[in-house]
C-alpha cells in the first residue's frame, strides 16, 4: 500500500466517528435555526474536520507497512 493510500485511508477514519455523529443530531432543526449556521460556526467546524483528518493521516503514514498479509502463527509443543 503506498503511502498516499495510508494517509487518506487513515484520514477518513478519523473522520468516521465525527460523521456518524451527525446521524445522532437533527439536522433539520440545525438548518432551519438562525444562529446554528452562520459563518464563524462553519470555518470552525472546516478546521476541526481539516485538523481531525491531519491527525489520522499522519498517523496511519507512521505506522509501519507490513511485509505478509497475514500472521503466521507457530505452535510449538514441548
Amino acid at each position: 500500500m503506498t503511502s498516499k493510500k495510508r494517509f487518506l485511508i487513515g484520514g477518513g477514519g478519523a473522520l468516521m466517528p465525527v460523521l456518524i455523529s451527525i446521524l445522532a443530531i437533527d439536522v433539520g432543526t440545525m438548518i432551519n435555526s438562525e444562529s446554528a449556521l452562520n459563518a464563524a460556526n462553519i470555518i470552525g467546524i472546516s478546521i476541526r474536520y481539516l485538523v481531525l483528518f491531519v491527525i489520522g493521516g499522519v498517523v496511519a503514514y507512521l505506522q509501519t507497512p507490513n511485509r505478509l498479509n497475514s500472521a503466521i502463527y507457530i505452535n510449538i509443543k514441548t
